[in-house]
């Protein structure tokens, strides 16, 4: 309010086509949807572990509420893919979209674990640097780079087919 417009939260709409192979997962986070695509949906190999997240920016009014017990949500974010990683473990390739609020500049914590059925998306000459038109890291860039790194998982911005030169990621 204000800024006179709604600000936050997430929103992820499906394919009725695609409906019958989805399967709501339960977060204990808040801004984000975790969803479960049975592997059939796209021929792949594996699940594929949807999460659509809102981080809010560090300076937001969201982390003083009384409920909210991290300061950055990033690492509400990477508590809550880990929760799945022990839940689902490798049966699921794991996707992460939404609004982190960070900027990684050019650089990518790297997967070193892409298999066949990622080749048609992903480039196959991936390294830490990859291309952006965005050469700012933040705080919170820096807490992502982290977490990717955690995890096992790879920025796809700069990185993917359709994407080489890393495009601004917001309208």
């Amino acid at each position: 309010t204000r800024q006179g417009r709604g600000s936050g939260g997430v929103l992820v709409m499906v394919r009725n086509a695609l409906k019958r192979f989805v399967h709501t997962v339960n977060v204990t986070v808040d801004n984000a949807v975790l969803l479960r695509f049975d592997k059939e949906a796209f021929g792949f190999g594996r699940d594929v572990l949807f999460c659509g997240a809102y981080v809010p920016p560090y300076d937001s009014p969201y982390y003083s509420q009384e409920h909210v017990t991290v300061c950055c949500n990033i690492t509400a974010l990477e508590q809550c893919i880990l929760d799945c990683c022990r839940s689902f473990g490798q049966s699921c390739y794991y996707l992460l979209t939404g609004d982190f609020y960070a900027r990684t500049g050019r650089q990518n914590a790297m997967s070193h674990d892409l298999e066949d059925d990622t080749d048609s998306i992903v480039q196959s000459d991936l390294y830490t640097y990859r291309e952006s038109e965005d050469t700012v890291i933040t705080t919170f860039g820096r807490q992502l780079l982290e977490f990717c790194s955690a995890c096992d998982l790879t920025i796809l911005n700069g990185t993917c087919v359709g994407d080489e030169r890393g495009r601004y990621t917001y309208i």
